[in-house]
């Protein structure tokens, strides 16, 4: 028989019993790109998010910067409004001629430090893409069955730096099926 497991939480109760057990903060982050997503990488280089890894540092919206890969995710979705299925997959098409297809909970920039879940936004909205600002042409419910990715960027040291954005929360900006991470 294995003893029990005891967790507690960082500052309550004040003082800890002698069977608690500290844990790692813990995270949920959505898998929100496509399959075949192209993700830019440091170097200006392309490869399909599913081939990303830890190993790969991704290009940010600012420029000359660059975030190291501290893990992935995927996840399969399906949505088919026609069906009377939730509406959980969304295709924007911009004013400029971008388009995203990406899960209800996917954050879009809409100017440089304001961000909106895709299935949030509305025609006439502003959004950032990798050409600058445009606006929601369309937005609309779609059918699709396809796995889904995310990424989580920024190394423990990179984390650890004064300048690390405190709230990333790792949003991510697909366009054309090319990524861009946007801060």
């Amino acid at each position: 028989m294995s003893p029990p497991f005891y967790v507690c939480s960082v500052g309550t109760p004040e003082e800890p019993s002698i069977n608690c057990t500290k844990i790692p903060n813990l995270y949920y982050w959505w898998h929100c790109a496509a399959k075949g997503t192209l993700v830019t990488l440091e170097d200006g280089s392309q490869l399909p998010i599913e081939k990303i890894n830890d190993s790969h540092r991704v290009k940010t919206g600012r420029k000359k910067e660059s975030l190291a890969v501290w893990a992935t995710v995927q996840g399969q979705h399906s949505s088919d409004p026609k069906k009377g299925d939730r509406n959980e997959i969304f295709r924007l098409t911009t004013a400029n001629g971008k388009k995203i297809t990406a899960i209800e909970n996917h954050m879009i920039f809409m100017t440089a430090d304001k961000c909106r879940a895709i299935s949030h936004l509305a025609a006439g909205d502003p959004v950032m893409t990798d050409e600058g600002p445009s606006t929601v042409k369309t937005i609309k419910a779609v059918a699709a069955d396809t796995t889904f990715y995310g990424l989580a960027l920024g190394s423990l040291k990179e984390k650890a730096g004064k300048n690390f954005p405190q709230q990333l929360a790792m949003f991510l900006q697909q366009f054309q099926r090319k990524l861009v991470v946007a801060l």
